[in-house]
C-alpha cells in the first residue's frame, strides 16, 4: 500500500495540488482559526480534531482506494468546523451552521470544476467526523470531571 512510508499518513494535509487549492485551504484555515478562537474551542482540540481525521481517513482511503491520490486540508479544516459547531452552539445555533457548512461542501465540490464525488465525500466525512469526536471527548470529560467531584 505505502510501502513502508507511514509518514504520508499525516504529510498528505500539507501537500496541495495547486496553487489556487493552497490558497483556498490557507483562507478556510485562517477563518476556520478563527471561528475556533471565538467559540473558544481549545487549542488541543483543534490539534486533535485536524490530525486524527487526517489519520483516519488516510487509512480507509489506503484500505478501500489505494490508488486514490489525496492532499489537502480541507479535510481536517472540515473536521475542526464540526467541533467548531458544537462548541460555539450557544453563539450559532447547530441548526443553522451545521447546514450552511454542509451547504459550503456542496458550493467547493460544484465550483472546483471537477465535480468529483470523492472531495464531497471526504469533506462531508471531515464534518461528521469533528463533530462526532468533539462530542465525544466533551461527553467523556464531562463524566470524568462529575466522577472526580464525587469522590471529592
Amino acid at each position: 500500500m505505502m510501502k513502508g512510508e507511514f509518514w504520508r499518513l499525516f504529510t498528505f494535509s500539507f501537500v496541495h495540488l495547486n496553487i489556487n487549492h493552497l490558497i483556498g485551504n490557507v483562507i478556510a484555515f485562517i477563518v476556520t482559526a478563527m471561528l475556533t478562537f471565538e467559540v473558544g474551542l481549545k487549542s488541543e482540540y483543534f490539534i486533535l480534531l485536524f490530525f486524527s481525521s487526517a489519520l483516519v481517513i488516510a487509512l480507509i482511503e489506503g484500505m478501500f482506494l489505494p490508488t486514490l491520490i489525496i492532499a489537502g486540508a480541507s479535510l481536517g479544516i472540515y473536521s475542526i468546523l464540526g467541533g467548531v459547531s458544537l462548541a460555539g452552539k450557544e453563539l450559532i445555533s447547530i441548526y443553522l451552521f451545521a447546514p450552511l457548512v454542509l451547504f459550503s461542501i456542496f458550493l467547493t465540490s460544484l465550483f472546483s470544476g471537477n465535480n468529483d464525488f470523492f472531495d464531497a465525500f471526504f469533506h462531508f466525512f471531515g464534518f461528521m467526523f469533528g463533530l462526532i469526536t468533539y462530542f465525544a471527548i466533551k461527553r467523556y470529560t464531562t463524566t470524568k470531571k462529575n466522577n472526580l467531584e464525587v469522590i471529592a
